[in-house]
């Protein structure tokens, strides 16, 4: 009577990286047979050939780092490794309940019903209380009693636009404080007049080229005013003193 052993193994081949880049691909497949020898118990052993395809898929620097196996026990006393396909479980979909898709025709109708609901409920007239009746009376006789009333004419004034007031020429007119050429309004007035007074060579210089304006109204203190030449005071003339024997 056969019986075969059937056993499914997830073998690791992370070792197989401290082999050199050349020979890797050959040390995983010697690694799975050592492996089979020493849990199958025999060293008849046989890789099947999907198997070796999977090893040498991406050359022989790169084979997998783990791989998952089958290894079979035959009669004949070897073991076979074969590459390890899990079967595909049947599983049972239950029918679940369809849903009920509307369709375009069925909305159309759900909203039909919606707005004869709602038109039904405009047309029914309101009850009219006995308040709101006097009131709508009270209203009509007011109306026929009121003449209509005529727009008023706007009057001449008003269709008048009023000119804005211009501004008087004195007004217009502001007298500004004239400065001389080298003043600058930056540093301010003070700065000139502390100069003038302390500075001797300055105040000649001033003097020397504004001869007809003093120091604040070439600041602009002062309005400018010619400045009046002192009179010199009339000489006495000097009679020869005589001469004493």
């Amino acid at each position: 009577m056969s019986q075969e052993l059937e056993r499914v193994y997830t073998i690791n081949l992370g070792k197989v990286l401290l082999s050199p880049n050349n020979r890797r691909s050959k040390r995983a497949i010697n690694m799975i047979r050592e492996f089979a020898r020493h849990h199958m118990k025999t060293e008849d052993v046989k890789i099947d050939e999907e198997l070796a395809h999977q090893i040498w898929k991406r050359g022989i620097r790169h084979p997998p780092r783990k791989i998952r196996v089958m290894m079979t026990k035959t009669d004949e006393g070897f073991v076979l490794i074969s590459p390890y396909e899990e079967e595909e479980l049947e599983t049972k979909v239950e029918p679940k309940e369809k849903s009920k898709k509307t369709t375009a025709k069925e909305k159309l109708a759900e909203k039909s019903k919606k707005t004869t609901a709602k038109e039904k409920l405009a047309e029914k007239p309101k009850k009219t209380t006995a308040k709101e009746k006097l009131a709508e009376k009270l209203k009509k006789a007011t109306a026929k009693e009121e003449p209509a009333e005529k727009p008023k004419k706007a009057s001449a004034k008003e269709d008048l636009v009023e000119k804005p007031k211009k501004a008087s020429a004195k007004e217009e007119l502001v007298e500004k404080p004239k400065l001389a050429d080298f003043v600058d309004p930056k540093k301010g007035t003070q700065h000139y007049i502390d100069r003038y007074n302390k500075e001797k060579k300055y105040k000649a210089w001033f003097d020397k080229n504004y001869p007809n304006l003093t120091i604040e109204e070439a600041v602009g203190l002062k309005p400018t005013k010619t400045k009046e030449k002192p009179k010199k005071a009339p000489t006495k003339e000097e009679k020869p003193k005589k001469k004493s024997n």
